[in-house]
């Protein structure tokens, strides 16, 4: 039995993280999206699911009061951060004041919303994850650290962050930070193309990053070495993310893409920023934050002093990112890969994208030009 509608759910996993019996369990369906499922054998019909699930209660949504051009003060921290190095200034000074941080980390093979009371364990949520990640577990863990009266910080993407402030009644020792999201592919997905790529899976994988000095590339690490290594224009998980063909179907009618925010504060790189009105600093590794309550202020001034603010329109961000007005539309590519995906794995199905053709070419003419390199040199 179902929640919601399949094409509506999430996968956020607030509906499973309040079921005292154990009724509920998030499982694959014929894209490999995990759904949250009902066994009827073992609910009590307690409707208490149904009561905070966002695709059926709806959320409170703020339009932002306050928006930010930020980053860390922390030169090191924001070298080593995707954008500005604003969730991790956060991480460590909440941890530093006793609070307890939770964020998505790759552990175990898995993506997952995990927790973190110490700066070591903080350390793994640095870095963008194109992924979708679990979450039940996490907000499971979030609501036990409430009810004994621990400081919550959560990152997490809107419908994560949606299905957390549901279930936790306004909680004032909640802070929500929701991150500007696209979509997110399946876990199914990406472990299947690194499969592919080096002939190992998730449980033989140490670590994978998107994004990192050398820029946008994937790279999956194996015993502290890098077996896999491509830009997001040459490996085609990469950029059919970008391209958002691949993404749960419900991200194609998302319904927190837009202006009004369900977090404290909304966080993401600033698209956009200095295109209409100046910006007299380098627009690189710079994030946007919007400041949507009142907690959310509280947030910035107790927990923020090492970050830069720099003052701007929230019209402005909402103008230079699309996802602050509305959700990706479906294209041609990803119809394409919605119908393959149900009868093939991964690796096949995206095959017939035109994305996938061009990841080829380019792979291609960039393995002629570092060939013509190396004659060169030995001229």
């Amino acid at each position: 039995m179902q929640i919601c509608k399949e094409e509506l759910c999430t996968g956020c996993g607030a509906c499973a993280s309040v079921c005292a019996f154990g009724a509920i369990k998030l499982l694959l369906n014929q894209s490999f999206e995990r759904i949250a499922k009902i066994d009827k054998n073992i609910c009590k019909d307690c409707k208490k699911c149904f009561n905070i699930c966002p695709a059926l209660k709806g959320v409170e949504y703020n339009f932002p009061t306050a928006c930010y051009a930020s980053y860390s003060k922390d030169i090191e921290d924001r070298k080593t951060s995707a954008s500005g190095g604003i969730a991790s200034s956060l991480t460590n000074s909440f941890i530093t004041s006793g609070g307890i941080v939770y964020g998505t980390a790759y552990e175990n093979g898995k993506f997952l919303i995990t927790r973190a009371d110490n700066k070591a364990k903080a350390k793994l949520f640095k870095g963008s994850k194109y992924v979708k990640s679990d979450s039940e577990e996490g907000i499971k863990n979030a609501l036990l650290d409430l009810k004994q009266g621990k400081k919550v910080l959560f990152f997490g993407t809107p419908c994560q962050v949606a299905g957390l402030k549901n279930a936790s009644k306004d909680n004032q020792n909640l802070y929500l930070v929701d991150l500007i999201c696209h979509g997110t592919p399946s876990q199914e997905y990406l472990e299947d193309h690194v499969r592919e790529q080096t002939k190992k899976g998730f449980a033989d994988i140490e670590n994978i990053s998107f994004r990192d000095k050398d820029g946008w590339r994937l790279k999956v690490y194996t015993n502290g070495k890098v077996v896999y290594n491509k830009s997001h224009q040459e490996d085609v998980y990469f950029k059919s993310f970008l391209n958002g063909e691949t993404y749960r179907q419900n991200c194609y009618f998302c319904s927190f893409a837009k202006g009004e925010r369900v977090g404290d504060i909304t966080i993401g790189d600033f698209w956009g920023l200095g295109k209409e009105k100046p910006f007299d600093e380098s627009t690189e590794k710079v994030s946007v934050i919007l400041v949507n309550t009142e907690k959310g202020q509280k947030l910035l001034e107790e927990y923020g002093t090492n970050i830069k603010l720099i003052a701007r329109e929230v019209k402005e961000a909402i103008e230079g990112n699309d996802q602050l007005r509305a959700p990706t539309k479906i294209s041609k590519n990803a119809q394409i890969f919605k119908q393959e995906i149900k009868i093939k794995p991964f690796s096949k199905a995206i095959k017939l994208t035109s994305t996938y053709k061009a990841c080829k070419k380019l792979q291609r003419r960039n393995k002629l030009i570092r060939l013509a390199k190396k004659i060169l040199k030995k001229i």
